[in-house]
């Protein structure tokens, strides 16, 4: 029999606002089908800071190939013959050089699904900075390892923010609670990006310089309380459905595949990152999510 127990992990790369932040860590959380890599935040907010371990949102069924070069290169492709025990000559693709070798190298990869941040709604395409984020009174991270429920405490421009963050274990859903004062002055809004995929190796997944008309995003519907977004990519396709609590927020297209999600009044913020089915609902931090039927193909319906 095990016993349950919670872990709390403190000040997890919250340093003083005068320090270094030298290399942070990222907390994943996941369920064994799609993890979210957050921040100090609890959100994807220090992109351009966490380096060495990048900020990425991955799935075992998120998985995207480049266009093959034209004229395909696999008409040229030379194969090597070895011989096998029996005598018979066996090909093998192991030419790892031209277009072709580099093509079978990074392809399929897998993809970043999607970056979800805290922003200045002012500022929505410049990432925060570990100069915005202080290590004020009772500022700590701390991840329950039962239940997998990240709690994040800091200060964010002077003001006190408390962010909670989860995701279900039984659908691809990742939700956020977000409370702060920032809120009701309209001076912070959550950034909901998608890049285009990468085949560098080692790479995080993302190519956020990719030509913006490479990939699609559209909206599917908008509502007042949820958006459904659909993503393509070549011949790789899921889609998005993001749901909060008051309908008073607003989703806006901000760039071709960036949007920000603003309130006018102080609220909970609740923000899952799934595809629709309605007839289906899983428990988050005590609220009823939408849950999603997956293809383990790559391609969410």
């Amino acid at each position: 029999v095990l016993r349950r127990h919670t872990i709390k992990l403190h000040a997890i790369g919250i340093p003083p606002s005068n320090a270094s932040l030298g290399t942070p860590l990222t907390i994943t959380l996941g369920n064994g089908v799609l993890g979210y890599s957050a921040d100090m935040t609890g959100f994807q907010s220090l992109n351009t800071t966490y380096q060495t371990f990048p900020l990425t949102t991955l799935s075992d069924w998120g998985w995207h190939s480049l266009p093959l070069p034209s004229p395909s290169p696999f008409e040229s492709f030379r194969y090597t013959h070895l011989v096998s025990s029996t005598g018979r000559a066996v090909p093998y693709p192991l030419d790892s050089s031209g277009d072709t070798g580099a093509w079978l190298r990074e392809n399929p990869h897998r993809l970043d699904l999607i970056q979800v941040a805290l922003r200045n709604p002012s500022a929505p395409l410049t990432p925060l900075t570990a100069a915005d984020v202080h290590h004020g009174d009772g500022a700590e991270q701390q991840m329950a390892i039962g239940t997998g429920l990240l709690t994040s405490n800091f200060t964010l421009w002077g003001q006190p923010v408390s962010t909670r963050t989860t995701m279900a274990m039984d659908a691809d859903v990742i939700a956020w609670d977000l409370q702060t004062p920032l809120l009701a002055q309209t001076k912070v809004a959550v950034w909901v990006a998608f890049p285009y995929g990468s085949g560098e190796f080692g790479g995080p997944g993302s190519d956020w310089s990719a030509d913006p008309t490479a990939h699609q995003t559209r909206v599917l519907e908008n509502r007042s309380d949820s958006v459904l977004l659909h993503r393509t990519l070549d011949q790789d396709a899921y889609s998005v459905l993001c749901r909060w609590s008051d309908p008073r927020f607003k989703f806006v297209r901000e760039t071709a595949h960036g949007f920000q999600l603003r309130s006018w009044e102080e609220a909970c913020l609740l923000y899952t990152s799934d595809a629709a089915d309605e007839e289906d609902s899983v428990d988050v931090v005590g609220r009823g999510i939408i849950k999603k039927k997956v293809m383990r193909t790559g391609t969410v319906v």
